[in-house]
């Protein structure tokens, strides 16, 4: 089997909201493709939407009930139209998350659950905890204006790290040494 060159299977999530959007356009229902029969340990989310770099999708880890997401979320890092920057992880509750990807980032989610027997469920706390051992704390300009007692006007803070901590309570880290440092 020839596997597809990485640009072509990155636009397949994009291809597939079209196709989905398509269908409910034409027969005028909203499709609901939730099939919660089982209990599942560790989620994949894999993010599209109609807007720029949004059609090459994004994926983000759920374990615990909680989102793990790696990119470029720091504002003031960014170079190259957003392709460089500095590598920042969040964690956040689920629910709140998806609630806000939905509405802020008007993105379709597709998620992925994956039942892990014990021995697989310590080899991805083992992986996290290895992760999570390079990390240290980082603040949205929001939070860090707040804490620095400015004068914060909510509206005024409409980068996504700020938007995402105003709406979830996110956790942000940086990493501190490894190659995801940039990202």
């Amino acid at each position: 089997r020839i596997p597809l060159p990485v640009f072509i299977d990155a636009l397949i999530p994009f291809s597939v909201m079209q196709k989905l959007n398509h269908i409910a356009a034409k027969k005028d229902v909203e499709l609901d493709l939730n099939k919660p029969n089982k209990e599942v340990d560790l989620e994949i989310f894999v993010h599209v939407s109609n807007i720029g770099m949004g059609k090459l999708g994004h994926v983000d880890l759920c374990y615990k009930n909680r989102i793990i997401s790696y990119g470029n979320y720091d504002k003031d890092s960014r170079k190259l139209r957003e392709g460089i920057g500095s590598g920042v992880v969040f964690t956040a509750p689920k629910n709140d998350y998806i609630k806000f990807c939905v509405t802020y980032s008007e993105k379709t989610l597709f998620g992925f659950g994956i039942k892990l027997n014990k021995e697989q469920e310590q080899k991805v706390e083992k992986e996290l905890e290895k992760i999570f051992s390079d990390l240290i704390p980082w603040q949205p300009i929001y939070v860090r204006d707040l804490k620095h007692q400015k004068d914060v006007k909510e509206e005024d803070y409409q980068d996504y790290a700020s938007m995402l901590y105003k709406s979830t309570k996110a956790k942000f880290y940086k990493f501190k040494t490894s190659k995801l440092k940039t990202y």
